[in-house]
């Protein structure tokens, strides 16, 4: 049997602020990834209390020697009874948005939040409630400008939420996105663009919670060549990675 799984995107099917998200239960254990990436990385949120940004086997990348493991938190403590927050996705508004057309066709289950506007940011934030916590609870610990995207059980009795604001952009958090797109300048390629490219950053968050930060590139991002070992294009989806384990400036 499938493991029950919650499919969500920023934007629309004809014009995507991001690529699919997938966030899926096995057991008691939760795992969160872009679809396009699936293969290649995931955030594994542990029942131990261990979670895991880490690369797959398939890969093939290794971040420190010896290990596909970029880094590692420990679940945090709930910030009320009964809740305890998890990892968060932010799609931020960028210039160059739409400037490459959607390739690949999204799966007919896909939750689509509008994408956020001019100089905002789109927040899905994950949460975990306790076995005792009913449901209608979710209310409680939601502002109301929080939707809720859906709930998926965990077999010890937990549920993992999916919620979904969209916020203006601090000056700090546009500067690190910026940051983050100028390292992805350049990359080379052969052929025409015509390909579906997105980046995925994850910096340090405040309090010790995951964030992962994807955006969609320009074709600012790339170096056209004749003959090019990263990629050839047309492609479905180029995607790269941006991790440090420093503070965006």
């Amino acid at each position: 049997m499938p493991d029950p799984t919650l499919r969500f995107a920023a934007g629309s099917p004809d014009r995507p602020f991001s690529t699919i998200w997938r966030l899926w239960v096995h057991g008691s254990d939760a795992y969160l990834s872009a679809r396009a990436v699936g293969h290649l990385y995931k955030l594994s949120m542990h029942q131990s209390g261990q979670w895991i940004s880490a690369f797959t086997s398939q890969s093939g990348a290794v971040w420190d020697p010896g290990s596909r493991r970029h880094q590692t938190w420990t679940r945090p403590s709930e910030f009320t009874p009964g809740w305890t927050q998890g990892p968060a996705v932010l799609i931020p508004w960028v210039e160059w948005r739409g400037q490459f057309q959607p390739i690949e066709k999204p799966p007919s289950d896909t939750v689509w939040v509008p994408g956020p506007e001019r100089d905002n940011k789109l927040v899905f934030d994950i949460l975990f409630s306790a076995p005792n916590v009913s449901a209608d609870e979710i209310a409680s610990v939601s502002e109301p400008d929080r939707s809720i995207v859906g709930s998926l059980p965990l077999s010890d009795g937990e549920t993992v939420w999916l919620r979904a604001r969209e916020a203006i952009m601090s000056p700090e958090e546009q500067k690190g996105v910026a940051s983050a797109e100028r390292e992805f300048r350049d990359a080379p390629v052969s052929g025409d663009l015509t390909i579906d490219a997105w980046a995925l950053w994850m910096p340090l968050s405040p309090g010790g919670i995951p964030l992962l930060i994807q955006f969609q590139l320009g074709p600012q991002t790339f170096q056209t060549t004749p003959q090019s070992r990263t990629f050839q294009s047309p492609a479905p989806v180029w995607y790269d990675f941006y991790f440090k384990k420093v503070r965006p400036r």
